[in-house]
């Protein structure tokens, strides 16, 4: 069972992809990955469309250089054609900086909390089933504690869920259990 986000594909990877810069394996790599994998299209989908922002706002840049080409001798108009490339390329910059920034962020929103997130299906699996084990042996022990003469059955119940099912709920709630027993 594969989860969102993908991490299979780094952004570096899709963006030589987007650029037609990988080698020919990796790039079919990449293709095969993308035709099973929604998220990382999606990503691909966003470099794209960064990257054709990025070249109109280049090409822009080129053609008002080429307008503004001054003639030999011309100090000024060489100046503010410098200021407007200097301009053009940090717009450029902080473009790219908020479009890695919000593709980081779409990562982080969609990680799974915790350990859980590189955990196995089988350790998953175990992790509810062992949960599933310690809540109904506490229930037992609170039913055991109700009843006459009950207590030290539900007190020894308590004790087995803290050794035996240390890292569930109910194990922490066995010891409230066992501490109040213990306060006088």
């Amino acid at each position: 069972m594969k989860t969102d986000p993908c991490n299979e594909v780094p952004t570096e990877v899709l963006v030589d992809y987007a650029d037609n810069e990988l080698p020919a394996d990796e790039c079919a790599r990449v293709s095969e990955h993308l035709t099973t994998c929604q998220h990382c299209r999606a990503r691909l989908e966003a470099l794209e469309r960064s990257l054709e922002v990025t070249q109109l706002i280049w090409r822009d840049v080129e053609e008002q250089i080429g307008r503004d080409h001054a003639p030999a001798g011309s100090k000024s108009r060489a100046f503010y054609s410098t200021w407007r490339v200097a301009i053009a390329a940090s717009v450029l910059l902080v473009a790219t900086g908020f479009f890695v920034r919000h593709l980081t962020r779409q990562q982080k929103q969609h990680a799974v909390p915790g350990p859980v997130q590189h955990a196995t299906l089988e350790e998953i699996e175990d992790r509810i089933r062992r949960a599933g084990m310690a809540a109904q042996l506490f229930a037992a022990a609170e039913v055991l504690d109700e009843l006459e003469g009950g207590r030290t059955a539900a007190e020894k119940q308590y004790a087995y869920i803290t050794e035996r099912y240390p890292d569930t709920e109910q194990a922490t709630l066995a010891r409230r259990r066992l501490k109040e027993r213990s306060e006088p």
